[in-house]
């Protein structure tokens, strides 16, 4: 299905930067709920996601550093902390999920950074990798039977230890062909985005199929066939890359040289 594609040596080997999405108002917000004055105090603001706030919050009655989100919508919260709980018990993708009051989730606060502040400056033979990783991300929640329905970069969360999945305001039980492929599919355009920039000859044929093999991702094997093909055209590419000398290497090497003279 997929033919290797040679991309040019001189083709930039980094991602492409993404701003970071500001997390604006959510302290405030969270600072208007009752509850907060009474179990627990504010200490900054986490991010705003589509049905919710979250706020960094010390737990009063414990001393516990978490994370508190609120609903600024019609949110089913049964439901999120349902599907929280059950992937706390099969698998640790998503926030430990410590109560689930009327109109409130305390859980888990992830101390890393969004999958889309995390692309800045990752090194373009790193894709393959990260497709596959997202690929095992939606796997493990589907195993868990549950879909995510909105897994896009600002909603995962980037740790040393793992990629964790949070905002679970879309998730559901898994049905047959229930995911949001479109949603994933945008994802894992921003996640090799790099690869269409800057646009060029040497980057047109690469362009053209990559588009067209994610539009028609319906399986994580997909993913995994594409993260082999794009791996399989950077080697060459990259092994031709390293082996280069442009003018300015070849400065650098000569300066070198009289300095060690």
């Amino acid at each position: 299905m997929y033919k290797p594609i040679s991309v040019s040596p001189h083709a930039p080997m980094r991602v492409r930067p993404r701003p970071s999405m500001e997390a604006v108002g959510a302290e405030q917000e969270v600072k208007s709920f009752d509850q907060v004055k009474h179990n627990f105090e504010i200490k900054g603001s986490i991010g705003r996601g589509v049905f919710g706030v979250v706020a960094k919050v010390i737990d009063l009655r414990n001393n516990k550093e978490c994370a508190l989100k609120r609903p600024t919508r019609n949110l089913d919260i049964e439901r999120e902390c349902e599907m929280m709980e059950r992937l706390n018990k099969s698998s640790g993708v998503a926030p430990q999920l410590y109560e689930c009051g009327s109109d409130y989730i305390l859980m888990e606060l992830i101390n890393g950074k969004t999958l889309t502040t995390w692309l800045d400056g990752q090194d373009l033979e790193k894709i393959p990798g990260m497709m596959r990783t997202y690929a095992d991300l939606i796997d493990t929640i589907h195993d868990a039977g549950i879909v995510h329905g909105d897994l896009n970069t600002g909603n995962i969360i980037v740790t040393p230890s793992g990629w964790t999945a949070i905002d679970f305001g879309f998730s559901m039980s898994k049905k047959e062909d229930s995911e949001s492929w479109d949603t994933i599919a945008a994802t894992l355009l921003v996640i090799s985005g790099s690869l269409f920039y800057p646009k060029g000859p040497e980057l047109e044929d690469l362009q053209k199929n990559l588009r067209s093999w994610i539009k028609g991702v319906k399986d994580t094997s997909d993913i995994r066939d594409i993260a082999d093909h794009i791996e399989s055209s950077l080697e060459p590419a990259k092994a031709e890359f390293d082996e280069s000398e442009g003018p300015i290497d070849e400065f650098l090497r000569r300066l070198t040289s009289l300095i060690k003279q």
